[in-house]
Parts: structure tokens; C-alpha cells; sequence
């Protein structure tokens, strides 16, 4: 590591705790908000004794992923997919023995919501509110 890039993870360092409140209050407002959504399923979450760097949430019956990201990039959101099996990570793509169905259809069903300290209750409430206007176009089980 340089000392540049020390100096700015020193600085990033001393400002943890209020980027960790921040960050929970974030997925603690995007759990009220999207709990209502019968499309949305949680992964377990302890916000007491961890800081979610990530907003990972499962949309039950997604058959676009790419397409919903698509769809949403062009409103000016963008969300991620993290969590990649490790039975598709090319080092282990040359062992194929067991197939893993849930896991295959788990993982196209998962996206990351934006979650950083500079995202405010109005473009949470733009984040939800456009997913769900987007969800029915991108899933099976449209409400």
C-alpha cells in the first residue's frame, strides 16, 4: 500500500462510526419499506453486530435480472449482483459433478440496493418505488 492511499484509508478510518449508524439506518428504512413487498424475501440480517456494507435482497420469481438492472440504470439507479455461487467462479467451473438447482435459481434471483452514507430517505424512497413499479415487467409471480 502506498502512503497516499494510507493516508486516505487513516482519514476513511476515523469516520466509521458515523458511516456505520448511517449504513444501518439505511437497510433499516429500505426492510420497513420494501416488508410489504410480497416479491421480496431478506437474507437474515444483525444489524446489532454487523454494518451492512452491501444491500443484498431476493426478489422471489426474477426471470430478467439483467433487464431489471438494465431498466433501472436508465432511471438513474444502479444495482448490483454480488454473491456469486462458488460452483461458477472459473476455478471450479471444470468440476461439474453436482448440479446445485437452488443455489442456480437463489442466485439469479438476488440484487444489491444501493447503501452508502451519501443516500438520503428521498432517493431510498426513489430506489423502492421504482423497483416496484419495474417488478411485474421482470418477474413471474407479478403482483
Amino acid at each position: 500500500m502506498s502512503n497516499i492511499m494510507a493516508a486516505i484509508g487513516i482519514q476513511q478510518l476515523k469516520k466509521f462510526n458515523k458511516f456505520a449508524v448511517l449504513r444501518k439506518q439505511i437497510a433499516i428504512k429500505y426492510d420497513k419499506l420494501l416488508s410489504l413487498n410480497q416479491n421480496i424475501k431478506f437474507l437474515n440480517r444483525d444489524y446489532k453486530n454487523v454494518v451492512p456494507h452491501i444491500y443484498v435482497v431476493r426478489i422471489k420469481g426474477l426471470n430478467n435480472r439483467d433487464g431489471l438492472r438494465e431498466a433501472m440504470n436508465k432511471k438513474g439507479i444502479e444495482i448490483g449482483v454480488h454473491y456469486t455461487p462458488n460452483h461458477l467462479l472459473s476455478f471450479f467451473k471444470s468440476n461439474q459433478t453436482n448440479k446445485l438447482p437452488i443455489t442456480d435459481k437463489v442466485y439469479k434471483e438476488i440484487i444489491s440496493l444501493p447503501i452508502h452514507p451519501d443516500i438520503n430517505n428521498s432517493d431510498i424512497e426513489n430506489v423502492i418505488s421504482t423497483l416496484e413499479k419495474l417488478l411485474p415487467s421482470y418477474t413471474n409471480n407479478a403482483n
